[in-house]
């Protein structure tokens, strides 16, 4: 994937980016940048294809209530701009803020004139597992479209585990926000 972390001033542009070979296998993860700017791009991936994250736990140095990365404080995560992307998403979230959300705050966040053409999982998805004060977010001219039979995603915890569709009416949902405690990231 493309993972910026602690960056700032960022273009991504006309992006080709297929990820879709194991679970994990995200798009675009941007921890704790300022001025970020993706637009033109395909992604397709089986899980978050496009993720807005706090401060990355294996990179990002907590010194009292202070993030730093290569000897410099990124607590806030601001101003991005996503737009005229086509997603692809086989089994995570779409268009996503956290679940790691170790930030002073996300905000000024927007996502417009975005296709998705295939997801299983939550379209537009806001999970804060840690302390950040999301807010201004905007979701604008996002189509979504959707498969006639849509598989709801299952972990598979063994090889030997057979996918069997327990819901042949699912419908993945459109927008879900929440905040939850998950120790890995709280």
């Amino acid at each position: 994937n493309i993972r910026p972390v602690c960056c700032s001033d960022i273009k991504i542009y006309n992006v080709k980016l297929i990820g879709n070979w194991r679970y994990n296998s995200d798009g675009f993860d941007m921890h704790n940048c300022i001025n970020a700017h993706i637009k033109h791009c395909f992604c397709r991936t089986f899980d978050d294809s496009i993720c807005i994250k706090g401060g990355d736990y294996d990179l990002i140095n907590q010194i009292g209530d202070d993030l730093i990365y290569n000897g410099k404080k990124h607590d806030i995560f601001k101003n991005v701009l996503v737009e005229d992307c086509v997603i692809w998403n086989d089994w995570g979230k779409a268009l996503e803020i956290g679940a790691e959300t170790r930030a002073t705050e996300i905000c000024n966040i927007t996502f417009r004139n975005c296709d998705i053409i295939h997801v299983n999982h939550t379209v537009l998805d806001c999970l804060n597992c840690h302390t950040a004060d999301v807010h201004d977010l905007l979701y604008k001219n996002i189509n979504i479209e959707c498969d006639e039979v849509i598989l709801p995603p299952i972990i598979q915890k063994n090889d030997d585990d057979k996918y069997v569709n327990p819901d042949p009416n699912y419908m993945p949902p459109t927008i879900a926000a929440s905040v939850l405690y998950y120790p890995p990231y709280s």
